[in-house]
């Protein structure tokens, strides 16, 4: 983008077709057996990246069968914090590190990013 001083080329864009295979690399994903075990543990953070009133679980969870609230212990980050409104772009690297420590991350320790509770099951 321009405004960020990136460069910006005008005319007809045609792109050049290409392949690409995603692979899941497991070792980035957490189950709820993990989860459950950080509970007790608290090797790692977990940051809720869905808006403050879904996270407080003080408005109705869009998705049918999900409770209302957060996983114990994580802390609210709201994805849409992290981005500027009039642009799009993301936020200055600092503004996003206020936003984490803001919300009681410390940077130092293993994260672990959620969109809430996956099941009706936590307690």
């Amino acid at each position: 983008m321009a405004a960020e001083g990136r460069r910006v080329d005008a005319g007809e864009v045609k792109p050049k077709p290409g392949q690409f295979e995603a692979k899941l690399d497991p070792t980035y994903v957490r189950s709820k057996a993990q989860l459950q075990d950080n509970l007790q543990t608290q090797k790692e953070q977990v940051i809720d990246a869905r808006p403050k009133p879904r996270f407080e679980g003080t408005v109705t969870e869009p998705w049918p069968g999900r409770r209302s609230g957060h996983i114990p212990g994580s802390r609210n980050v709201p994805y849409a914090d992290l981005f500027d409104a009039a642009t799009g772009a993301m936020k200055p690297l600092e503004e996003l590190r206020k936003a984490f420590t803001g919300a009681g991350v410390d940077m130092a320790k293993p994260i672990v990013t959620s969109c809430g509770p996956a099941s009706p099951h936590w307690s």
